[in-house]
């Protein structure tokens, strides 16, 4: 009866430091939770001063810069390129861009058909560059299978899987198909146009305004203001001090395990 009595004490014991140690784990997680929102809050004071400076500063450059000096002005030359996109089901559209194009490799997209899968459609796309094939030998390619393709053109140079929420019905009917687009510089034309050549000037005008704006409120917090950074972080992490539940666990263990040896006994 003696031994039944201690079994039950050892018990009653077991489950009183479990509830001690889950208290004391979930005081540690809301008190981790107010030292970091405390010490936020400070980080906050710590750099609202400058960045409300270099809002004020972005905003008086932004409105007063375009009149405060005559920039430069500087001719550039921009070249108009063909873009044709064609694909497999004999489609074709025809557009005229201008600019620097010249690092832009006529391109075959090899697509799959789309799937859904958890609510979304996917498609694999696989990218050939062949900046060496000319329109009619990119519209040749287009009109072979995929295995033909890659026979031809090797493996893609690029893999992507496109993604998507929502796809029209009609893409959705499609099976695998192919597109190109393919760049044609027009070389015997060009526009000019008038450019400000503002980009380094504005930038160091913005630096020094900048600079002077967050002189002010650096000048206050290190000669005139009670506030310190570090301080405050000590303070808080002295009032926020969580319980060390490592003895709680420790006599937890040894309860328990005494507790099955006198079980097994």
């Amino acid at each position: 009866m003696r031994n039944y009595d201690y079994l039950n004490k050892m018990k009653e014991e077991v489950s009183a430091l479990e509830d001690e140690l889950d208290k004391a784990e979930e005081h540690n997680k809301n008190i981790n939770k107010v030292k970091n929102l405390k010490i936020f809050t400070k980080t906050t004071q710590l750099f609202l001063p400058y960045v409300l400076a270099a809002s004020i500063a972005t905003g008086g450059f932004a409105l007063f810069s375009d009149d405060v000096i005559n920039f430069i002005n500087d001719r550039s030359n921009l070249q108009p390129y063909e873009i044709t996109k064609i694909d497999s089901a004999g489609n074709k559209e025809e557009e005229t861009v201008y600019g620097n194009y010249s690092r832009e490799k006529n391109t075959i997209y090899k697509y799959s058909k789309w799937e859904k899968e958890d609510n979304v459609y996917l498609r694999n796309a696989d990218l050939y560059f062949v900046p060496d094939k000319n329109e009619t030998e990119i519209e040749d390619l287009l009109q072979k299978d995929s295995q033909e393709l890659e026979n031809i053109l090797g493996k893609p140079e690029l893999k992507m899987v496109e993604t998507k929420y929502d796809v029209p019905d009609e893409e959705l009917a499609k099976e695998n198909y192919i597109k190109a687009d393919i760049y044609n510089p027009d070389n015997e034309s060009y526009i000019i146009f008038n450019n400000e050549n503002r980009s380094k000037s504005r930038t160091l005008m913005y630096l020094m305004v900048l600079g002077l704006a967050e002189f002010f409120p650096f000048v206050y917090r290190t000669f005139f203001s009670k506030f310190r950074f570090m301080k405050s972080i000590k303070i808080i992490k002295a009032e926020c001090q969580p319980i060390n539940t490592d003895i709680l666990v420790k006599k937890l263990e040894i309860r328990r395990n005494n507790y099955k040896r006198m079980m097994r006994g």
